[in-house]
């Protein structure tokens, strides 16, 4: 998951959409191999397209987006998984570091299919959610750096009102049928959903008698993903 910060101040109203720059990978991390011949296209919340740019030899993209807007990134590249994204937009234009933004691979989504393939919500076909989830503090560390969330529940509702459980891992990192909630890994992942835009509703143990309820809206395309890592939480 991918968060551009809102800049608070008095806006100008003329300003109405900013540029989204950068460079599309294969995979996450500042030193993932570029995507050549990529597309990557900002969607409003309502599912219309609002631009659509292709990468250069080295992944490079320009493209617009809403201002001070909340919206979704879809990416996509020929052999590879559509995935999608959920950011805030401020009113200056953004320059996302390589890795940010990329475009998962069959055989990367295979291979977390088998992590959780002991949950008998695992199917081959439909769309897929997956991360890990920690809680959101204002440092200036890497955002891996912060606390995974170990008590937390994961659902997804899409347009339909069909509501879907999340699958765990165990605290080694196994597959785990019988787990509700995220454990030490702080991962989950859902598998065989229905495309289009859905909430997705994350609700974690504070304390024993205090519940932290956040809610998500994702974009699925057709048997795509949409990544989470990670998915920030808020502290009460």
């Amino acid at each position: 998951m991918w968060i551009l910060m809102l800049i608070i101040g008095c806006v100008d109203p003329l300003i109405t959409e900013v540029n989204l720059g950068g460079t599309l990978t294969e995979s996450r991390g500042s030193d993932a191999t570029p995507v050549e011949s990529g597309t990557v296209a900002t969607i409003s919340l309502w599912g219309d397209e609002y631009d659509c740019a292709s990468t250069d030899e080295q992944g490079v993209f320009s493209v617009q987006a809403p201002a001070s807007s909340s919206f979704f990134v879809q990416t996509q590249s020929p052999g590879r998984v559509a995935t999608t994204f959920t950011g805030w937009s401020g009113i200056d234009d953004q320059d996302l570091e390589p890795g940010v933004l990329w475009v998962r691979g069959q055989d990367e989504l295979d291979a977390i299919q088998t992590e959780f393939n002991g949950c008998d919500r695992t199917v081959d076909e439909g769309a897929s959610i997956e991360g890990e989830i920690r809680v959101y503090l204002p440092v200036e560390d890497s955002v891996d750096t912060l606390p995974l969330i170990t008590t937390a529940s994961v659902t997804f509702e899409d347009e339909d009102g069909n509501e879907t459980e999340a699958c765990y891992l165990d605290d080694k990192g196994l597959s785990d049928p019988s787990a509700d909630v995220t454990g030490e890994t702080g991962r989950f992942a859902l598998f065989g959903l229905n495309a289009g835009i859905g909430l997705l509703t994350v609700s974690y143990a504070v304390t024993d008698d205090l519940e932290q309820v956040s809610e998500y809206l994702v974009l699925l395309p057709e048997n795509g993903t949409a990544p989470m890592y990670p998915l920030l939480v808020d502290l009460p």
